[in-house]
């Protein structure tokens, strides 16, 4: 499919309690809001660059995740992606 895995974008800035322990949907958004960002060491002066770079020409970004509940975890990620440069991002929640 000509896919490039990246691990390297995104970086969880805050540990907070896992969602399995937090049953509310809204709850669930309160507790990964703000949780993400851009990886800085990526980038120089530039915060949105590597993100920019990684879809150039078009390309999208997929997220992967093992378990949709509500979703809040991958829309926070997506969110955090597509407010600095990001302009497709999908997820898929794939578990075994």
């Amino acid at each position: 499919m000509g896919w490039s895995f990246r691990d390297d974008i995104l970086v969880r800035s805050q540990l907070r309690k896992p969602q399995t322990e937090v049953k509310k949907e809204k709850e669930r958004r309160k507790n990964v809001q703000g949780i993400f960002s851009i990886n800085q060491s990526l980038t120089t002066n530039h915060p949105a660059r590597i993100v920019t770079q990684s879809v150039a020409g078009g390309q999208s970004l997929i997220l992967f995740d093992d378990v949709w509940t509500t979703g809040a975890t991958l829309k926070e990620a997506a969110k955090v992606l597509k407010r600095n440069g990001a302009k497709f991002v999908h997820a898929l929640a794939i578990a075994r």
